[in-house]
């Protein structure tokens, strides 16, 4: 068939064949039933396009609930395999070579099946050399611009950038790693559908755990799937790697937009029962929300939170450091309370954090201890509704001190995220706002160096305010550009694992008052008092007048 394509300007006619697969050895596959490529042809020394047929009735790449729209892996897969062939037939590169890939960005432009029939799967790929990189006179890598044509209709770009490496080097890179065992589970606790998929062997996750706004699954190495384990690897291949991140992400997004649903209608419900109400203390209103919010996702009684996890929570972090033995004595008391409810189940709700913690605890390598879930469980309790009652109070009590950002909320709602972000950079939870690190290693600074083992405190209050980062630090700006750049919730392993969460609940609050209660301000007539602790510093009310229910409105 002949192909008309415009590469670079110059308009190419090339007779593509579509007959049959190029040589499967040239593309890393064992079956010719994985092979997609059909034809190869040359422009200029750097320059190519390859033919490929597209699969129609495959296994993986078509067990979609949608026939009307090529899967995106299965471009991925075409791009993979021009890669690869470009690098063999055009390059020279030893078939025994072992390929990494360094980097990609991929984009889909268009992925409809325009009609059923066999020119809606052929496609070309125009291929562009933009290096070839060189080391010690050998070549040992690639740059390609890759850019995938269905009927002269672009529908895919792809920079990769890839490199090779000769068996010996490889294992050397390899170590220890190259003799990895991979073990396959069978326990596919998913349903196909709910991943965008209808075969159960192509479900690569299960055991999906949630904890807040944070998801964590496991990958299904299925070592004898077609798709995935042409032939036996010394890793997983990436093509499964993306697949499972694809599926986590749309599980994810299912158990996201349900839990985000019950926060909004929480928030609503509390901001409607004070909404005709003139006067009203509005940090009475956000505890309630909070307090409700973070019982549900838990799945414990409000009233039982209420009456015990509540004030065991605050007094814990309005400790005194001065006071060990009674910060000791409470944290205690907590402890053991949440310990009581990991082994008496009776009184958990089964759609909760907590209790889908006990059904998966066993489902990880080590299992996991009673004792452990009780410690992650600490950071949710005292994360998920101190903090962040401490935050939010603290962020709505500064717009409504500045009513000029209130104002301008209202007017530029599209603010409200980076405002968030502002906020999150300039408040500290506490009267203090570093935690000890122990280096790993000698630090050099600019004027002295920190041993290897030194227990280092860093200020990360300070280090929000730096003016070398932050232009006039001390100052609120809702259109800074770089207040994400802020180490509220630290960096790295010891990044908050609830961050998600403050931040989609805080905004959902800041809305909704923004809807519901526009026209409130503070009663300046009412003098505002300050809880102050190690790890907890806020107003203890923040009273309120509705303007839009006073008698002269």
């Amino acid at each position: 068939m002949t192909k008309t394509m415009t590469t670079q300007g110059i308009a190419i006619q090339w007779e593509a064949n579509y007959a049959q697969s190029v040589e499967k050895h040239l593309v890393h596959k064992a079956f010719n039933s994985e092979v997609f490529l059909t034809d190869s042809h040359k422009l200029d020394e750097n320059t190519f396009e390859i033919a490929a047929f597209l699969p129609r009735s495959h296994i993986y790449y078509n067990d979609t609930q949608d026939f009307t729209r090529h899967d995106v892996s299965a471009l991925l897969e075409v791009f993979r395999q021009c890669s690869i062939f470009v690098a063999h037939n055009f390059y020279g590169v030893a078939l025994s070579s072992k390929f990494i890939f360094d980097s990609a960005d991929f984009k889909v432009l268009h992925n409809e099946v325009l009609e059923n029939s066999p020119q809606s799967y052929q496609a070309i790929i125009t291929i562009a050399v933009l290096q070839v990189k060189h080391k010690r006179g050998n070549d040992y890598g690639l740059l390609l611009d890759m850019r995938l044509f269905i009927d002269s209709k672009k529908y895919a770009t792809k920079i990769m950038d890839m490199s090779w490496f000769a068996p010996k080097m490889y294992e050397r890179l390899r170590g220890e790693i190259a003799n990895e065992n991979y073990t396959s589970l069978d326990n596919h606790q998913i349903p196909p559908k709910s991943l965008g998929q209808n075969a159960i062997t192509n479900v690569v996750i299960t055991q999906f755990l949630q904890e807040s706004q944070y998801f964590q699954t496991t990958i299904i190495p299925n070592q004898a799937h077609p798709a995935f384990f042409d032939h036996p690897l010394d890793h997983l291949p990436a093509s499964l790697l993306i697949e499972a991140i694809r599926q986590s992400s749309l599980y994810a997004l299912t158990n996201l937009s349900s839990c985000k649903q019950d926060m909004q209608e929480i928030i609503t419900k509390h901001l409607l029962s004070v909404s005709k109400s003139e006067k009203f203390d509005l940090f009475v209103v956000l505890d309630s929300i909070v307090l409700e919010i973070n019982a549900k996702l838990l799945g414990l009684d409000c009233k039982v939170y209420e009456a015990t996890l509540k004030p065991l929570s605050k007094t814990i972090q309005l400790a005194d450091s001065k006071h060990t033995d009674k910060l000791i004595q409470d944290f205690t008391q907590m402890y053991d309370f949440i310990l009581e409810f990991l082994q008496n189940t009776q009184s958990l709700k089964t759609e909760g954090i907590i209790a889908k913690f006990i059904k998966n605890k066993n489902a990880t390598n080590p299992h996991l201890s009673d004792k452990e879930l009780c410690g992650l469980l600490l950071g949710s309790i005292l994360g998920g509704y101190q903090n962040i009652l401490t935050f939010i109070s603290k962020m709505l009590y500064a717009l409504l001190y500045f009513p000029q950002f209130w104002n301008l909320l209202l007017i530029k709602r599209n603010l409200c995220e980076n405002m968030l972000y502002e906020f999150l950079r300039l408040t500290n939870l506490g009267t203090t706002s570093t935690f000890p690190r122990i280096t790993t290693a000698n630090i050099r600074l600019s004027k002295y160096e920190i041993p290897k083992d030194s227990v280092v405190y860093a200020d990360v209050l300070l280090a929000n305010r730096d003016p070398l980062v932050f232009a006039n630090p001390t100052q609120i700006n809702p259109f800074r550009l770089n207040n994400k750049q802020h180490l509220q919730f630290g960096r790295g392993a010891h990044s908050c694992m609830g961050q998600h969460l403050l931040q989609l609940e805080s905004l959902l609050i800041l809305n909704a008052i923004l809807d519901i209660l526009p026209h409130i301000q503070l009663d300046s007539s009412i003098a505002i008092k300050w809880d102050s602790g190690v790890i907890l510093h806020r107003p203890q009310s923040i009273p309120v007048i509705n303007q839009s229910k006073t008698p002269n409105t």
